[in-house]
């Protein structure tokens, strides 16, 4: 079932009552659901044939929103202030459901394309995030291809999306990279310390 990416109402009405979606974000679609609604998350996991024991990630519309669900270490805070980002955060679940993983951890991000956040700020709470594909298979990057693919999903038509790699993961507890995508982490460090520098710098010649 193919919806407008405006409505909404129908979109969220639809995530309350436990039901999926799929929707575009700045890697590829997704699969999602309310990432509170452990038996939804049972029903992302079924519909992706997706082994239990591998954790599903979840997109915030921004920092505050993920540090009200999740419980976020000093380090994980700092590496926030990179957000939105294709970068996903391991830390702490807090509230979400605890079948998202097996060891209570949960790697989180703010998408940077923009209806994503809008879309997530609407309904409210986290999203799960997973790619719309049978685990292991190729992402979809067309509304009509994962229509075709999971019939039985509300599918927010945007069309057809960039095609992109994945996120990059990175625990903020092992402080190591678990899983290298399209963003360089330490590319990206060095450009914010610059950032930090030069306003020192600035300040110092006033």
């Amino acid at each position: 079932m193919l919806v407008e990416p405006t409505d909404f109402k129908t979109i969220v009405q639809h995530l309350d009552k436990g039901g999926l979606i799929a929707y575009p974000t700045d890697s590829s679609y997704a699969l999602g659901c309310d990432s509170t609604k452990g038996k939804a998350v049972l029903k992302i996991y079924d519909l992706k044939q997706r082994q239990r024991h591998m954790p599903l990630l979840v997109l915030c519309s921004d920092v505050e929103m993920a540090k009200s669900w999740l419980d976020l270490n000093e380090h994980a805070k700092i590496l926030s202030e990179l957000m939105p980002a294709k970068l996903s955060i391991i830390v702490k679940n807090k509230r979400l459901a605890s079948n998202l993983s097996p060891d209570g951890n949960v790697a989180y991000r703010v998408p940077t394309l923009a209806y994503t956040r809008q879309l997530i700020k609407k309904y409210g709470r986290p999203l799960v995030g997973t790619s719309a594909n049978i685990s292991g298979k190729k992402s979809l990057f067309d509304s009509k291809e994962v229509e075709k693919l999971f019939p039985q999903v509300m599918v927010i038509d945007f069309g057809k999306i960039k095609e992109s790699k994945p996120s990059t993961i990175y625990d903020s507890y092992e402080t190591k990279i678990v899983r290298q995508g399209d963003y360089d982490l330490e590319k990206e460090l060095m450009k914010k310390e610059e950032k930090i520098n030069s306003k020192k710098n600035s300040k110092k010649k006033k």
